[in-house]
């Protein structure tokens, strides 16, 4: 059976090796008589045939006949067409087939004849779901195939006052009802949000504790802004933290200020009382050299090397305390912590005391100090170097 290929002269080589590539795929496949058009998508009963479609060009196969479909955009832009009726009406078909959720109806004929004057013309649209409004242009949507901007997809700007609207009514929903977002007003909004990697600052209403999370966790992922009440360890500590401190200081948790100078992030402390004593709650994952599935990793251990290295170059003491035995009540973990706190306040040099356990002794924690000169020392015992 012989193949029938049509082809139009604005062709770009581009498009003509796609059309070639794509041509040489479906003949492999088995697929004997075809025809091929450009156009705005292929029909439903092609896509069971592997029919892909793009904004610039699009491929439809049949697997025998001739031309039977055929409304592309390619093999009808003449000089005119994108400020015409006919322009409107496929532009509008193309939306609603591919774009469902998008909200097309401002651009009306009139709207049309007034604002689209060429390829580059920006469209009015927006978002059925988080009613994001965008400008998308002509070119970039059906040329280069890019996506519309959207709350839902995460692609909006964040920084916008729809971004700020959809951010408190997320923020409003059941999930966070412990979570006091008052603070989070138009006015911070301005100064503080730059894109979906900003940080969002509220509280506990039932920890009372500052908690912070990005956009794109609490918007995007789903998840939450991971305060002391869901980690047992860390509110018995900060309990204990506040009965003992909590009167005469404030007791601070995730203290920023460390940043990874390899990926910019920041490195948080768990606690800080007194203004300049620093308190790490340290999990099995700072000893075992591997990650959570077994493989080996040092990243944990090197991340506490820097934030050491921090503490003690900007005039801080760090406290070490393994959580099994702030959970389990071992090692006499309150008397230990008691004691380095007055000494912390009495020799005010920065230092790091650190328990008298074996993981800090032996194992990837001494290793990665070994040769190193003083990133910490023993609880009164001084490491020469």
């Amino acid at each position: 059976m012989s193949l029938v290929w049509r082809t139009a002269a604005a062709f770009t080589s581009r498009h003509a090796r796609s059309s070639n590539s794509f041509f040489r795929a479906s003949a492999n496949s088995g697929l004997h008589g075809f025809s091929s058009t450009l156009g705005l998508g292929a029909p439903p009963e092609l896509e069971a045939h592997g029919c892909q479609r793009s904004a610039a060009l699009c491929i439809a196969l049949r697997p025998s006949g001739h031309v039977t479909w055929s409304r592309g955009f390619a093999t009808r832009r003449y000089k005119g067409f994108w400020t015409s009726e006919e322009g409107h009406a496929d532009i509008l078909s193309f939306m609603a087939t591919y774009h469902p959720r998008v909200d097309t109806s401002t651009m009306t004929p009139e709207w049309w004849t007034e604002n689209i004057q060429s390829l580059y013309s920006a469209l009015d649209v927006k978002c059925s779901m988080c009613e994001y409004h965008s400008s998308p242009r002509l070119h970039n949507i059906f040329h280069l195939g890019r996506g519309i901007a959207c709350i839902c997809n995460g692609t909006a700007r964040w920084a916008s006052p729809e971004g700020f609207t959809r951010c408190k009514e997320i923020l409003s929903s059941a999930r966070f009802d412990s979570i006091d977002h008052s603070g989070i007003d138009r006015t911070w909004w301005q100064k503080n949000i730059r894109n979906l990697d900003s940080k969002l600052i509220a509280s506990c209403r039932e920890c009372g504790q500052e908690v912070a999370s990005r956009i794109t966790d609490i918007c995007n992922k789903g998840q939450g802004f991971g305060c002391a009440c869901q980690r047992k360890t860390e509110l018995k500590l900060l309990e204990w933290l506040q009965l003992h401190f909590g009167t005469a200081c404030k007791v601070e948790r995730e203290v920023r200020g460390c940043v990874n100078a390899a990926t910019g992030r920041h490195l948080p402390f768990d606690f800080r009382v007194k203004e300049r004593i620093l308190i790490e709650l340290d999990g099995w994952l700072h000893f075992c050299g591997t990650d959570f599935a077994g493989n080996p990793c040092k990243a944990t251990s090197e991340r506490d090397l820097m934030k050491e290295r921090w503490a003690l170059g900007s005039d801080h003491v760090l406290i070490r305390v393994l959580q099994r035995d702030v959970w389990s009540d071992r090692a006499d973990w309150q008397s230990y912590l008691l004691n380095s706190i007055a000494e912390a306040e009495l020799d005010s040099r920065p230092r790091v005391i650190l328990p008298d356990a074996p993981e800090y002794q032996v194992g990837i924690y001494h290793e990665l100090r070994v040769g190193n000169c003083t990133d910490s020392i023993l609880k009164d015992k001084q490491t020469d170097c």
